[in-house]
């Protein structure tokens, strides 16, 4: 059974006016490494890494209606700030993402293909329930990252007297 992928941005769907064919690439950030290299020795000292901007490629269909689509999805996509942006198939994770360069159409009369570029100023996607709070009753505790990126906990700590 092949379900129907539908896109959300700024949580309204913007798959009412096209079709889905394909999202590239997949949930990761580009990672660059960086080495100390010395040309009397072979191979090199890893010095650090570093996470990129996440770069989405949406493959759209207009089926029918192909002008008057592509203005409601002007009118939707078009924005001076990143929004959210999830899709159907993975309703537990969104990116914040802005739409970049412009929308060139196979066809203005019948089903006129077209790629979208959204561009995420992050490298990472976020977890759609947000901050988890956890109260620790003992010494100890674990604090599970659920997220597609590296992240340091925020501890909120409260002390009973004046310290």
């Amino acid at each position: 059974m092949n379900k129907i992928l539908k896109g959300y941005f700024d949580e309204i769907e913007f798959t009412r006016y096209c079709v889905i064919n394909s999202v590239t690439p997949s949930i990761t950030a580009p990672q660059t490494n960086s080495f100390h290299i010395n040309n009397l020795v072979s191979g090199g000292r890893f010095y650090y890494s570093k996470l990129g901007q996440i770069v989405l490629d949406i493959d759209i269909t207009i089926v029918k209606n192909v002008m008057y689509n592509l203005e409601r999805l002007n009118m939707l996509l078009y924005s001076t700030e990143p929004k959210e942006l999830w899709f159907s198939n993975r309703p537990d994770r969104y990116i914040m993402a802005i739409m970049d360069g412009e929308v060139k159409l196979s066809s203005s009369y019948v089903a006129g293909k077209a790629k979208l570029r959204m561009i995420s100023p992050n490298y990472y996607w976020r977890d759609m329930i947000g901050y988890t709070e956890t109260k620790f009753d003992g010494q100890y505790g674990i604090v599970e990252n659920k997220g597609t990126a590296p992240t340091k906990p925020i501890f909120d700590v409260k002390f009973k007297s004046d310290c």
